[in-house]
């Protein structure tokens, strides 16, 4: 999820379980940072390849054994200096500080973009692509409890509700989610060549547009569903190509790359030692518009220089018409207009 997100779950925490009227907000902020702290691994792109990037984010930080072992280091920390947390506790402290990097992962965990959760017993990337990386229907409530308990001194049931409409809608996305999974299913069999489905995701900003993915041997199948459509927006075919980088398979930074992209992806190859790897977990930047033809989102440029291989990540600006998303294009594609 964003930042934002994130900040306000850390810091409404923060305010239930470890605010006193005296704390002057100290308990909300060091939430708001703890809940942000699996992020940080970003700041490590500076001084690694783009190879090293594309594993390390949503890597050892956002694991299931990180979010114990920081949440009782950072628990150590706040009891022993901070005022809030010399007068919490113990259960509240360690309860505070594993709910914030916790629900950080959790979090993350809901949205399509593949974390290593079980690291280091397991290097392959975990997502359940049931909510937007951004979906401001689950963060507003989090962010206007925050104010309204601030502005209005409100008392902490406010926080509670925030919550509970939140956490209501994340679970409402989990229905949607069935309900688009069987949609999918359903419309696999038009799909050509006996495709099988392999995951559906919500698009962004929203849960009502979903793209859904499915394969046969030689081809990706792309289409998408509004729960406001009244027609079935047909199956756009993407070839593999996946045989054309057989010859450099075996090199290790290979692996790496396609484990990374949990094997979703398309070749493209433009000379004799230059190759393209596509991500399809995220397809095309307007991809939901089918009569749209834009770049890929993710794209890595792999080269092989003398029997080693350099892999770079192909960036985009995006600022030609046919990438650039359109809010109003995607709303009336939302609306089931296309």
């Amino acid at each position: 999820m964003d930042t934002l997100t994130h900040a306000l779950i850390g810091a409404g925490a923060g305010e239930v379980l470890l605010g006193k009227k005296n704390d002057k907000g100290k308990a909300a902020f060091a939430g708001a940072f703890f809940a942000n702290l699996p992020d940080l691994d970003v700041l490590f792109g500076t001084f690694i390849n783009d190879l090293q990037q594309l594993t390390f984010h949503r890597g050892p930080t956002h694991s299931l054994l990180f979010a114990l072992i920081a949440s009782i280091v950072l628990g150590l920390v706040l009891k022993k200096y901070t005022s809030f947390g010399k007068h919490s506790s113990s259960q509240k402290i360690y309860l505070f500080t594993f709910f914030c990097l916790f629900s950080h992962i959790i979090l993350d965990l809901f949205t399509s973009y593949g974390m290593l959760l079980f690291w280091p017993f397991s290097y392959n990337p975990v997502s359940l692509n049931i909510i937007s990386i951004i979906d401001p229907l689950f963060t507003l409530p989090l962010l206007l409890g925050l104010l309204i308990y601030y502005i209005f001194k409100t008392g902490k049931k406010t926080l509670y509700f925030a919550f509970l409409i939140s956490f209501c809608y994340l679970f409402f996305t989990f229905y949607n989610k069935y309900q688009v999974q069987n949609y999918f299913i359903k419309h696999t069999e038009n799909a050509p060549e006996d495709a099988e489905l392999l995951n559906t995701k919500p698009t962004l900003l929203n849960n009502i547009l979903w793209r859904g993915i499915a394969e046969n041997e030689a081809f990706y199948f792309v289409s998408f569903y509004s729960f406001f459509d009244s027609k079935k927006q047909e199956w756009t075919a993407y070839p593999k190509n996946q045989n054309l980088i057989d010859e450099i398979r075996h090199h290790r930074e290979i692996t790496i790359l396609l484990r990374a992209l949990e094997h979703q992806y398309i070749i493209e190859k433009t000379d004799s030692h230059t190759w393209y790897v596509h991500d399809m977990r995220f397809g095309r930047a307007v991809e939901w518009l089918p009569d749209r033809v834009s770049n890929f989102v993710f794209s890595y440029k792999v080269e092989l220089i003398d029997n080693e291989i350099h892999i770079n990540r192909d960036r985009k600006d995006f600022s030609d018409d046919a990438d650039r998303p359109d809010f109003n294009e995607l709303i009336q594609r939302i609306s089931g207009n296309f």
